[in-house]
Order: C-alpha cells, then structure tokens, then sequence
C-alpha cells in the first residue's frame, strides 16, 4: 500500500514539473528574443586589435596640448594667407595663395580623418567644433572644385576664415570674455529699448 502512494506521488511531481517546463516554455516563446538574436547580424561584430590599438594611440595624440597648439598656429598661418589676397595684386603672389590654400585645405582634412580615426564617429560629432570644423573643410573642396573667379568663390573662400573661432575653444580667457558679451546681451537690448524711449519722449517735448 505504502508503495503504492509513493509512486503516485512521484507521478504527481513528474506531471508538476512538466506543468512548470510547458509554462516557462510559453514564457520564453513569449518573451524576448535572445541577446544574440536582439543584437542582428552586426551585433556581435569587433574591430580587430589592431584597430583599437591604433585608435587608442591617435586619440591620444589628438588630446596632446602640443596637437591643439599646432593646429592654432596653422589657423592663424592660413588666416593670414587669406588676409593677403587684394585687388590688382601680382602674378606670383595669387600662385603662392593657391598653393597655400592647398596646403592647409589637405591638412586641415587630415586633421579632420585622423580625429575621426582616434575618438570614433560619435564621439567626433559629439563636439560642435568638429562638426563646424568637417563643414569648412567640405566648403573648401567644393570651393577648390569650382572653376573660375566669380563671387561665389568669395563666398565659400570667406567660410575658411570662420575656422579662427576654433581658437576659441583652447583660450580659456577669451572664451571667458564672449560668454560674458553674449549674457550681457539681454542687458544691453534693454538698455537700447530705454534709449529710444527716451529720445522719442525728448522729441515730443521738444516739438
């Protein structure tokens, strides 16, 4: 009799447990995929060690003080070259301007490539220099790519010279200063709308 009863209690937690493997069965069926289905066909892709490797070390050089220095003085050098262009000017100087602008439009894009390279697209765009930086130098391929003199070769020739705002970002007292110009420009609006108010309220008196 007892033998019995233990057989049916092990029939008993045999048909439970089946019970318990069918529903965590639907749960899973129901649930969400599995994190290497989830991922896709590129989810468990890796750049290769050497890659990264070589990545690390370039982000590195792009954070050297010695790399934000050389590319302030190459600014300033290229603001000077476009300060240099003038009316009726010589022969000799526009060919040395062409092939400064060259220059500087080749390196500045590798600047722009090797950034790139070191810090990875997203955190490249994630700095607002950068992306003003990557649009100077598509502005300056378009304009190399353009035949003529007209004015719309000014135009693009004058988005270069914005590139001196970079500066900005490694002068810290500079920076300073056009944070403190660009707050007070509430102030001075205000001012400038009791100004008037007060020259308009001067001429009817005056009348």
């Amino acid at each position: 009799m007892d033998g019995n009863e233990d057989e049916q209690d092990n029939e008993d937690l045999s048909d439970a447990e089946n019970a318990d493997h069918d529903k965590n069965g639907r749960k899973n069926s129901k649930g969400k995929t599995p994190p290497d289905k989830a991922k896709g066909c590129c989810g468990n892709f890796k750049m290769p060690p050497w890659y990264e490797l070589a990545s690390e070390k370039t982000k590195k050089i792009c954070l050297e003080p010695a790399f934000e220095k050389t590319v302030i003085v190459l600014i300033l050098m290229n603001t000077v070259f476009l300060a240099s262009e003038h009316y009726d000017q010589a022969a000799w100087l526009t060919a040395i301007q062409d092939v400064g602008n060259l220059f500087f439009t080749i390196i500045f894009a590798i600047e722009m490539v090797v950034k790139i390279f070191g810090f990875g697209i997203r955190m490249y765009v994630s700095d607002g220099f950068n992306i003003f930086d990557c649009f100077i130098v598509i502005m300056s391929f378009v304009e190399m790519s353009l035949p003529g003199q007209d004015s719309s070769l000014s135009v693009l020739r004058a988005f270069r010279l914005l590139r001196i705002f970079k500066i900005i970002k490694s002068w810290d007292s500079l920076r300073l200063l056009l944070s403190t110009v660009l707050s007070s420009l509430t102030a001075i609006t205000n001012l400038g709308v009791l100004i008037a108010l007060f020259l308009f309220i001067s001429a009817l008196l005056t009348k």
